[in-house]
């Protein structure tokens, strides 16, 4: 018989025989992604595995997350019961008193209701969903019952635009009593609900017993050991929560998050938004790129993945080629790299196809405290890591506003006084994956470039999921896939084409998006 002893409010000891527990650390042990190619691993050095239950010395005790226990019923293993002090008649009283701007769909109420009387909750709410309107409901009605909380997000895009959000639903007492920490600010302000990136609050880390619950937006970002240590050294939090659209691919990463909440509650996917109407639909039009001979043996040659990428990405054929396209599609498009260096050379050619006129750009044009200034004149954007917080939220918010070629020059649909309209101007989006494919929320998003191969299940579901909101001059959402196929023998072969079979395999076909196959030859 297993017997739990809770040690706080992250970690648990259990009790038994030893070869009940050795069943248990055998079922906690989970091989690492691609630890064989780890040379140390190679050479009988270092284990190919991560555990979650960790021996004391004579070993008749396993320490464990208390969220994995939620994973050990079949060993007959109680799980920890929380217990909530709040009533489904508390919920009810407490929606019943606001204001909100309009009304909620039954799945936000049903996770928003959940986490307030489970306590400990894991919910995965598809991108577009509106995972922002519960997380500010759960903070909203703590706020009213006395409770301090800290929110934390996966970037500083998401401290200014979150808090933004607060406001547009009414929760003004939320939001005057809301603060932020990160982006310049350093210290921790007195507040209700303090909005962070895990970076800085990792700072503070003797300061959480300023807060009586934790909301970890984004979640599947902080399985690493820095970013995941905020939650774990919440040992005296027992009330905490975890949002995200995908839970991750990598096994070790999904049992750490588990690990910190509990087993995830699956609210609603993509599909099912679509199916009823709260989102657009979604095509893939997958472009395979065809390379002559001679590169496809340059390629093949080269040594290494990152090589043969690097090779890619300097390919001046293929750089005209998604130039090209995004210079003719219309709407709003965001184009998407995994590299910051090759997404500059993709924003200083889309410049010179669209303003061939244009006076040298510098550097301080594309990045920079200036640089937006200057990209809104043209309509064509550039967001690094460089940039702050308030030039990624005016980057997008300005996306939501039509840009319209006058009489007088380029003008947006609110500057627009006496001038002759002769037509609508397209706006382009160039950054990174780790940038914008993560809580942006921009609904006049018309198509999406992936400039560069990406395997990632996270990354292409989450980016897919800016472009679903729902926009009344939208009626589909164009992905443009760029599957770049370097096999020798056949076509559509090679490792970039393997990567698109994974895309297609896991987010793709699971979605049932409609998917359109071209092939062009560069």
């Amino acid at each position: 018989m297993i017997t739990v002893v809770k040690l706080d409010e992250s970690y648990s000891l259990l009790q038994g025989q030893q070869f009940e527990l050795m069943q248990i650390y055998d079922f906690l042990k989970i091989r690492r992604q691609n630890a064989q190619h780890d040379p140390l691993v190679q050479r009988g050095l270092k284990s190919p595995f991560d555990y979650f239950a960790t021996w004391n010395t004579d070993r008749t005790v396993l320490l464990v997350y208390n969220g994995t226990l939620s994973l050990l019923k079949k060993f007959n293993v109680p799980s920890i019961k929380y217990t909530s002090k709040y009533t489904d008649n508390d919920l009810e009283q407490y929606l019943k008193s606001l204001s909100l701007p309009f009304k909620p769909y039954d799945y936000q109420i049903k996770a928003f209701k959940e986490s307030i009387l489970d306590v400990r909750k894991l919910n995965v709410m598809c991108t577009g969903s509106g995972k922002s309107l519960t997380i500010s409901l759960i903070c909203d009605f703590y706020r009213v019952h006395g409770l301090k909380g800290l929110l934390i997000v996966p970037n500083i895009n998401l401290l200014t635009q979150f808090k933004s959000d607060i406001k547009s639903y009414n929760l003004n007492a939320l939001y005057d009593r809301t603060e932020t920490l990160g982006d310049g600010v350093q210290e921790i302000a007195d507040c209700d609900l303090l909005i962070t990136t895990w970076q800085s609050m990792v700072k503070h880390l003797n300061e959480l017993s300023r807060f009586s619950y934790i909301v970890c937006d984004e979640v599947h970002r902080i399985s690493g050991d820095v970013s995941s240590s905020i939650i774990k050294e919440a040992k005296d939090i027992q009330i905490r929560y975890g949002f995200t659209g995908t839970l991750p691919e990598d096994m070790c990463a999904k049992m750490t998050i588990i690990g910190l909440f509990t087993y995830p509650t699956f609210h609603i996917t993509a599909r099912q938004l679509i199916d009823r109407g709260l989102a657009t639909n979604a095509q893939i039009n997958t472009i395979f790129l065809d390379y002559s001979r001679d590169f496809k043996v340059l390629l093949r040659n080269s040594g290494n993945y990152q090589t043969m990428l690097q090779m890619i990405k300097e390919h001046q054929n293929r750089l005209k080629f998604i130039t090209d396209l995004s210079c003719k599609l219309k709407g709003n498009t965001l184009v998407l790299g995994q590299h910051i260096n090759h997404m500059k050379d993709m924003y200083l050619s889309i410049m010179r196809k669209l303003y061939p006129d244009v006076a040298e750009i510098e550097n301080k044009d594309i990045t920079g405290k200036h640089s937006f200034e200057f990209q809104k004149q043209y309509g064509v954007y550039f967001l690094s890591g460089s940039d702050d917080s308030k030039t990624r939220e005016c980057t997008r918010k300005i996306l939501e506003h039509k840009l319209f070629k006058t009489d007088k020059g380029l003008r947006f649909d609110d500057e627009i006084t006496n001038e002759i309209i002769i037509n609508e101007v397209p706006q382009i989006l160039v950054s990174n994956y780790a940038i914008l494919s993560t809580g942006v929320n921009i609904k006049r998003l018309h198509n999406m470039i992936f400039a560069s191969p990406m395997k990632s299940y996270n990354s292409i579901t989450q980016s897919i999921g800016r472009g679903l909101r729902l926009s009344k001059d939208k009626t589909r959402f164009n992905v443009f896939d760029i599957v770049d196929c370097t096999g020798l023998r056949k076509v559509k072969s090679g490792v970039f084409y393997r990567s698109y079979e994974h895309r297609l395999e896991t987010s793709y076909n699971r979605e049932k998006y409609l998917i359109r196959e071209f092939m062009y030859s560069i």
